[in-house]
């Protein structure tokens, strides 16, 4: 079954983004008001180690995906590397059912490491980062936190499962409904004087709610649970062979997604945690905001990919060349306009109203600049290999995780030895960026649909008049 993508989809899209997104951007006030600069720079450090927990799917999550996808789209079977052109028109319910048995041990595994991780090495961090001001607070925060990301792991894969079918809408819906009672629980409990604990909670809810309402709109989204249910009973026997047999075939890109997933991780998040180390928590939490802003203008920019990325899979598995340079210029396009629109309103409203809200927290415009800078470098880069990963080829791999080390080794030089304060932390991400990963995929993907650089903007354009004039078409 292709799959395309609507209006509403992407309608639906950019509101999940927005509001996942600006979810922390509406919460900020709040926060400011409510909590102290100490625990408000603790709350960015939760947020950066349940990011590591994260990373324990290993690259289990778009692998997943792209099966999924392949699968639903018909494909007979999955490979190591590529896949064969889908001939079929209906979804391989056999294969899902397969995929679906195999994500639920791999999850429930991942959770309980993750758990233990936590509350082991996470704990023993925050102990360290707060010295001797282990405040009951604090402490009550973080153990809430540990149990959100158990969870938040546990049943992720729904949301997987909801993008690989192309039901953009649908979990885009899960995002928006989780998020409205995330913001709405965390400005009462902070008000009610919660403290951490309420923002804690508040995270917690958001987790439960979106995986329940995920899950529930997989298996209605057009008849998935009735066939799965049908074809369940016929795999049940072979319920063991069949999940060894799916995970031989996955394993091979899953851990070069892992590895992705890591480098990505370093390149974005652990340069939050580097700063706490050689940084007070004030200019830990200054960094820490002006990360949060940047990325969420980046994220929301980026918001036509993951709109696209099913579509996009689909595409390829039926050599639809004309589709994919399509669906890239409108990606592309849209991302360079949204994140300047994005990063000018940020420096002309953003920051000036931050200051009125806490006039302690003061960011400098030459911050926000650069961190800005880097993460339109990143994002840009991360939507050409995003494609790549869509044909079932990681060749990208060793370069993320080079770049990831340079990136850190830079960090440490600049900060720890040369002194050069947080703007240091921008030069170590932009360098190892634009040594290599920040240019080549990008040729790369434009050389292999044989189209220029110089000509996505004019073809998105294009597209969108086409699109238009269809709409016009159907309206007489």
């Amino acid at each position: 079954m292709k799959i395309k993508v609507s209006k509403k989809d992407a309608i639906w899209s950019y509101a999940g983004v927005v509001l996942s997104m600006g979810s922390n951007l509406i919460m900020l006030p709040i926060i400011l008001l409510k909590l102290s600069e100490e625990a408000i720079a603790l709350y960015y450090i939760f947020t950066s180690i349940s990011a590591i927990a994260v990373l324990l799917d290993f690259g289990f999550s778009p692998s997943i995906a792209r099966s999924m996808a392949y699968a639903w789209t018909g494909a007979k079977e999955l490979k190591k590397d590529g896949i064969d052109k889908v001939t079929s028109a209906e979804p391989n319910y056999c294969l899902i059912c397969k995929i679906i048995s195999t994500c639920k041990i791999i999850y429930l595994a991942l959770s309980l490491v993750a758990l233990i991780a936590s509350m082991s090495i996470g704990t023993i961090y925050i102990i360290k980062i707060l010295n001797e001001n282990n405040s009951i607070e604090y402490m009550i925060s973080w153990s809430i936190y540990i149990v959100a990301i158990f969870f938040t792991i546990l049943f992720s894969y729904y949301s997987v499962f909801l993008r690989g079918v192309g039901a953009v809408a649908e979990v885009n819906k899960a995002t928006i409904i989780a998020r409205i009672a995330q913001i709405i629980l965390c400005y009462i409990l902070l008000l009610f004087n919660a403290g951490l604990i309420g923002v804690s909670l508040a995270y917690l809810v958001y987790g439960f709610l979106f995986r329940i309402i995920a899950k529930y709109m997989f298996y209605r989204y057009k008849g998935i649970g009735k066939s799965i249910v049908k074809y369940s009973h016929e795999l049940r026997n072979n319920k063991i062979a069949d999940v060894k047999e799916i995970l031989r075939i996955m394993w091979p890109n899953t851990w070069r997604d892992g590895l992705v997933t890591v480098s990505n991780y370093v390149l974005n998040q652990a340069t939050t945690i580097i700063c706490s180390l050689y940084f007070s928590l004030y200019e830990t939490g200054v960094y820490s905001l002006t990360v949060q802003l940047t990325s969420a203008i980046a994220q929301i920019a980026g918001t036509m990919y993951t709109t696209y990325q099913p579509a996009l899979q689909s595409a390829y598995a039926n050599r639809d060349k004309d589709s994919q340079k399509q669906y890239m210029s409108l990606i592309i396009t849209t991302f360079i306009f949204i994140f300047i629109f994005g990063m000018a309103s940020l420096l002309l409203f953003g920051i000036p109203v931050i200051g009125l809200i806490k006039p302690a927290y003061q960011l400098p415009i030459s911050l926000v600049l650069g961190v800005g800078l880097y993460q339109f470098v990143l994002k840009y880069r991360n939507c050409y290999t995003s494609f790549i990963s869509t044909t079932n080829r990681l060749i990208y791999t060793f370069s993320f995780v080079i770049s990831a080390i340079i990136c850190v080794l830079l960090s440490v030089l600049f900060c720890g030895v040369l002194k050069y304060g947080l703007i240091g932390l921008v030069f170590a991400q932009l360098i190892s960026q634009l040594l290599y990963n920040a240019w080549r995929w990008p040729l790369l993907v434009h050389s292999e649909l044989n189209y220029s650089i110089f000509e996505t903007i004019p073809l998105a354009l294009s597209s969108l008049k086409k699109l238009k004039r269809k709409k016009d078409i159907s309206k007489d």
